[in-house]
């Protein structure tokens, strides 16, 4: 059960944009507050045991922002979501740099085990990289649901941003199989 809700989540979560763009067409935004409690309760119910302490503050500030959405109402707050998404997400992986390991090395040493000391340099900047581009594409989202066109805010959300996630994924493995063979070492999973 939990692998297929965490199918379902995946889904509804990346066709949000599309879900909102339609929905506005017919609905207030105070109506999507559903979706978001849903996807908070569904996201703390498909967490593993172990994960459950991070899923509890992941249900409480999902539900609590689906909750302040249905009491505003608010077409801009139904909006930030994206940006929200991103930002703390991009927050996550800036705050893990303060970490022996950041939080790309946990998911790859997850992986493969211990990453050798030259990976450890390359998989921390690229965190940091991460971080910055999913504060640059928060941004961007914002930016769109305050001063933009509907369209455009979900053209941006809904497409454009995971294209470009697509490509800098792609441009990272083919740096990484670069890095990997100028540095001789087993291939760094990220």
């Amino acid at each position: 059960m939990p692998k297929l809700l965490y199918l379902i989540i995946t889904l509804v979560t990346v066709a949000y944009p599309l879900i909102v763009y339609f929905g506005l067409q017919r609905l207030s935004p105070a109506v999507f507050s559903v979706i978001l409690i849903a996807l908070a309760l569904g996201r703390y119910g498909a967490a593993g045991a172990p994960r459950k302490g991070r899923g509890l503050v992941i249900l409480l500030a999902g539900a609590g922002y689906g909750f302040v959405l249905a009491l505003s109402n608010s077409q801009a707050l139904l909006l930030a979501y994206p940006t929200v998404v991103s930002w703390t997400v991009g927050l996550y992986f800036a705050l893990s740099l303060r970490d022996a390991k950041s939080a790309i090395e946990q998911l790859a040493e997850k992986r493969q085990g211990p990453l050798p000391r030259a990976a450890q340099h390359y998989v921390r900047r690229l965190t940091a990289f991460w971080a910055v581009l999913l504060f640059v594409n928060g941004g961007v989202a914002l930016t769109l649901a305050l001063f933009a066109d509907l369209k455009l805010w979900a053209l941006y959300t809904g497409l454009l941003s995971y294209g470009l996630f697509g490509l800098v994924f792609a441009v990272e493995l083919w740096v990484r199989r670069r890095y990997k063979n100028k540095h001789s070492e087993p291939e760094i999973e990220a």
